[in-house]
């Protein structure tokens, strides 16, 4: 399978598995209706996600990688620290009361059972992308 192909399943089956457990909660995703709401065999599922937790893992990634374009506050010219810090925490509060669902798998993704399970290299990729985000008010 091609790369741009791989990255549309991918990104069905994160959008499927988000509109899941919006609707009827995290303890309802199951791989079984994600692969039959696709049409896509177990197979290609496990070679894109080893784990459910990778979904939870990754779902959090999509939503620092979203949240990383976001950071206005760094360009802001004739501010001090506190101020641009106070714009961040805003920030924080707009994001979390628009996207709730994404700070709440973002939350339960950093939950030991669920990092426990989740494969090196969707945790590696959270660390990075949690990594450029949270150093963000160090470099006021």
């Amino acid at each position: 399978m091609d790369k741009p192909e791989h990255n549309r399943i991918r990104e069905a089956i994160l959008d499927l598995a988000e509109s899941v457990i919006a609707k009827e909660g995290l303890l309802s995703l199951k791989v079984s209706d994600i692969t039959k709401g696709l049409g896509i065999s177990t197979t290609l599922f496990y070679s894109i996600f080893k784990t459910k937790e990778d979904i939870l893992v990754a779902l959090t990634c999509r939503a620092f990688d979203q949240v990383l374009g976001l950071r206005w506050w760094l360009n802001l010219e004739g501010y001090s620290g506190l101020e641009k810090f106070i714009a961040y925490i805003l920030n924080e509060i707009q994001f979390t009361e628009t996207y709730c669902l994404r700070s709440s798998i973002s939350t339960i993704s950093c939950n030991r059972l669920i990092f426990n399970k989740a494969s090196a290299t969707y945790l590696r990729n959270l660390n990075r992308l949690a990594m450029d985000y949270w150093e963000t008010p160090l470099q006021l």
